[in-house]
């Protein structure tokens, strides 16, 4: 059977299109377990931030985990690297970059040189010049007894460095809600704090993510209570947004959430809004949940209005983590275990990194999974005009060399590539298998179209609809797809077949439809010459001996199996893109009449093949009155439609 898969529906490896490749991915870690977690770019390059638990190559450890920035060229290229931290764990979290310098934003251990701690962790926030040069270094504990206290993220606007995060404790000048405080604190750019705002509920508060624009500082994060003036929508985790003035005046605070549990990501803005992604486990208001847990991306306008919503998933899982602004459109990034809808990804079980944009109205422009076939992650995303940058974490090969360590940071690099629209040839749709131009095509049977620019560099499938149903397609080249016709064309008259390609799509061809449309494959591809035609129960070729593996003539009174598509309605008539039932058998309704050298053979049975979709199986007798020798034609009438003529070898 594996021979009428390969020949009948021409299974070539899968082409895949879109208009984003993965240009190159860069691993830093030592020999421990290592990660990535926050990445931005400016004008001179790309900087990465994480922990490692060893020695980065050329460099001295500080203690247990330490920090690490490093600078990448828009290349790859490793341009310098910084590790530092105190004798205990440390971890740079978060980085932001613009012309007045490069800040990293993490945790650090009580032993950090030149500085006083008594407690377990602080926050840290550091400035280093393009080059690497360290310029200052902040460090900021709570009050009181030793507690944990971290900065998760950071964003510089103007004159102004922000960092956002956690503390267990009261900070200096702050009141304490109780349990975890989420707080958000400003600097000028030589380093002095300039105000804190501490806040929170009696139980666990977080900000995760910070963003600015020339309205305020937007504080993303999470909470399992009810901000002031905000209600909690469930028993588990929700999530907040809260806008801040230049002068830390709060302006307004958003808390949302569902039954389950959410959790945020990421928060972008500029000039059209603010942005936040995240994940959750139950449906947003207006949305619906694919699977388990869901990405989602928000917009809310300055003054904290939500304007569109977009919630998403997978086969199983997707969890978005990043987002980042450019050119006027949306970046995310995130894991996703599964497939999201028309992606390959890695094919394993394990959890695979994704990048989606969209614009500013909510309209995905695109969307790209990639992973190796164990667990990657995603955490941040920065974009500029040369790329678009994704850290993340990975135990194996993602693009890359050898891994240093048993768990790895990684930057990955995507750039968008301007693609060639899909192109229709004229009558270029056609039955599979007799390929007869302006032929009708029947609902249920295998078709190909044939043009050009149907398989770009890239993840996604090409898709080609009918009257807008995404038909199951078997495969693709960049001129040709074999796809099945849907069994919703059933009883029309005509339909409109388009192919997109990422984000392109054809000028539309409309094809005429009709109840049976016969084609019989033949081994060539090209619709005559040898048929797809099986001696009996033997599973070989009836041609003559030697022609293919184990061929042979057919006799006079034996059956033959001829393939065949387009034969019409069935019995048991399977959805579509699913292959026909060994048990009972999908009989078609209509009779046919199949001619052998001319003389007609008994017809036992006719109907789908088992195990294949869209693929039919006429059984037939062949005469006794069958002329022999090679070639003896072969052709199929039902209803009103006569077939392609196809031959056999008889003895």
């Amino acid at each position: 059977m594996f021979f009428l898969l390969a020949l009948l529906l021409l299974a070539l490896a899968p082409a895949t299109a879109a208009g984003q490749v993965a240009e190159w991915s860069r691993r830093t870690g030592t020999i421990a377990a290592d990660e990535a977690f926050g990445v931005a770019v400016d004008a001179s390059g790309i900087y990465l931030v994480g922990d490692a638990d060893g020695i980065l190559p050329d460099l001295e450890r500080a203690g247990k985990k330490d920090a690490y920035l490093r600078k990448y060229d828009a290349a790859g290229n490793v341009l310098w690297t910084r590790q530092f931290g105190s004798v205990f764990d440390d971890a740079a979290m978060a980085v932001a970059a613009d012309a007045s310098g490069i800040y990293v934003a993490g945790s650090v251990g009580p032993a950090e040189a030149d500085f006083t701690n008594i407690n377990r962790h602080d926050v840290l926030l550091r400035k280093f010049d393009v080059d690497g040069n360290l310029r200052w270094s902040r460090q900021i504990d709570s009050v009181g007894t030793p507690q944990n206290d971290a900065a998760l993220a950071v964003v510089v606007n103007g004159n102004a460095i922000y960092i956002a995060g956690y503390t267990r404790g009261p900070l200096p000048g702050q009141n304490p809600q109780g349990g975890f405080d989420a707080f958000v604190s400003k600097y000028n750019l030589d380093g002095n704090e300039l105000w804190t705002r501490q806040f929170g509920t009696k139980k666990v508060d977080v900000a995760v993510g910070i963003a600015a624009n020339a309205t305020g500082i937007y504080v993303l994060g999470e909470t399992d209570g009810a901000l002031p003036g905000q209600a909690n929508a469930g028993e588990l985790y929700d999530i907040f947004l809260r806008k801040y003035a230049a002068d830390g005046t709060e302006l307004w605070t958003r808390q949302f959430g569902t039954s389950g549990l959410e959790f945020p990501g990421g928060v972008a803005a500029d000039s059209s809004g603010v942005y936040i992604v995240g994940t959750t486990s139950g449906a947003l208001p207006g949305q619906t949940n694919r699977s388990g847990y869901d990405a989602f991306a928000r917009k809310y306008d300055d003054n904290g209005a939500e304007i569109w919503t977009r919630q998403f998933g997978a086969s199983s899982d997707a969890l978005a983590y990043g987002a980042a602004l450019s050119g006027g459109h949306l970046f995310i990034t995130g894991n996703v275990v599964g497939m999201l809808p028309g992606q390959l990804g890695s094919g394993g079980s394990n959890e695979d990194v994704f990048v989606r944009k969209y614009d500013t109205s909510g309209a995905e422009i695109w969307t790209r999974q990639f992973g190796a076939e164990v667990r990657d992650t995603a955490a941040a995303i920065a974009v500029n005009s040369t790329g678009i940058y994704v850290a993340g974490s990975v135990p194996r090969i993602l693009l890359s060399p050898e891994p240093i360590g048993d768990w790895d940071g990684v930057l990955t690099k995507l750039v968008e590539v301007p693609l060639a629209s899909p192109v229709i040839h004229a009558g270029g749709v056609v039955n599979a298998a007799s390929l007869l131009p302006q032929a009708p095509l029947a609902a249920g049977s295998v078709a190909s179209v044939f043009g050009l620019h149907f398989s770009p560099t890239g993840q996604e499938r090409a898709v080609v609809r009918l009257n807008g149903i995404a038909a199951p397609v078997f495969a693709s080249t960049d001129t040709q797809i074999n796809f099945q016709v849907p069994w919703e064309m059933a009883g029309l008259a005509q339909a409109t077949v388009t192919v997109t390609v990422g984000v392109a799509t054809s000028s539309p061809v409309t094809v005429p439809l009709a109840s049976s449309a016969p084609g019989l494959f033949s081994t060539s591809g090209s619709g005559s010459g040898q048929g797809s035609i099986l001696v009996g129960t033997l599973g070989v070729l009836a041609a003559p001996t030697g022609a293919f593996p184990g061929s042979r003539p057919v006799n006079r009174g034996e059956l033959v199996s001829i393939y065949a598509t387009g034969l019409g309605a069935v019995t048991n008539p399977p959805p579509t893109g699913v292959a026909g039932s060994g048990s009972p058998l999908s009989a078609t309704l209509a009779a046919p009449a199949v001619f052998i050298g001319g003389v007609q053979a008994a017809v036992p049975f006719s109907g789908l093949a088992p195990g294949y979709a869209g693929l039919y199986q006429v059984n037939a007798i062949v005469p006794p009155g069958t002329p022999t020798g090679n070639p003896v034609s072969v052709v199929l009438t039902i209803g009103e439609s006569t077939s392609n003529t196809v031959t056999l070898a008889v003895q």
